[in-house]
């Protein structure tokens, strides 16, 4: 008696066993449909593991993908040279966003973004980095390329730590003591970069940034 009640508990535990597995192959293999919505209306379907973690892209004429919201161990999104005009249909949730040469124009939203650490604007059409700094985790900023940004006016923010700005039409920045964990800011290839005056300033008051400008 003893015998069989071994038996059929080993019996039981194989069985069980067994059906976790499955149970797992299920999950590892299940997968979520994106929908790549083009600039032409055009729509293109591709599907990913729904454990995927970096969505790692580039050189599609798409403004928007429809499912990443499934995703939700997606912590990296990089699409760079996409038709990209917007940031309202990516997960708030990703640590780090890669939109290099897109069709940016603005990033306001971005303060919404509650992990994220880095971004990567490089070669859009943004004139505004105000939302940036209402943003309280990120610490790596790319917002070099921007023909319009003229003018940087910071607020208070204790994250950023690298701030590059380079080849951008900057004439004034504000207020960057209110960047009291700035490391190292980019000006290079900017019209302040002429004015030596401003630029001496600016290290005067900012004794522990590294202000990477030619003078």
């Amino acid at each position: 008696m003893r015998i069989m009640k071994k038996i059929l508990l080993a019996f039981l535990l194989l069985n069980l066993l067994s059906a976790c597995s499955s149970s797992g192959e299920r999950r590892a293999n299940k997968t979520v449909e994106l929908k790549f919505i083009k600039y032409n209306g055009d729509i293109e379907l591709m599907k990913v593991n729904a454990n995927t973690e970096s969505i790692i892209l580039s050189k599609m004429q798409v403004i928007r993908i429809e499912g990443l919201e499934n995703l939700p161990n997606l912590t990296k999104v990089s699409l760079p040279f996409f038709s990209i005009n917007s940031l309202n249909w990516i997960p708030k949730r990703i640590k780090e966003l890669d939109l290099y040469g897109n069709e940016l124009e603005s990033i306001d939203g971005i303060e919404d973004f509650s992990n994220l650490e880095l971004v990567d604007f490089t070669a859009n059409h943004i004139s505004n980095i105000d939302a940036l700094f209402k943003n309280k985790k990120i610490k790596k900023a790319y917002l070099s390329g921007n023909k319009k940004i003229e003018i940087i006016t910071c607020s208070d923010n204790d994250s950023i730590e690298l701030l590059y700005l380079t080849d951008n039409n900057i004439n004034h920045i504000y207020n960057l003591d209110k960047l009291s964990n700035l490391k190292y800011l980019s000006l290079q290839a900017n019209p302040i970069e002429n004015n030596t005056e401003k630029i001496n300033e600016l290290r005067k008051m900012n004794p522990r940034v590294e202000i990477k400008a030619r003078r």
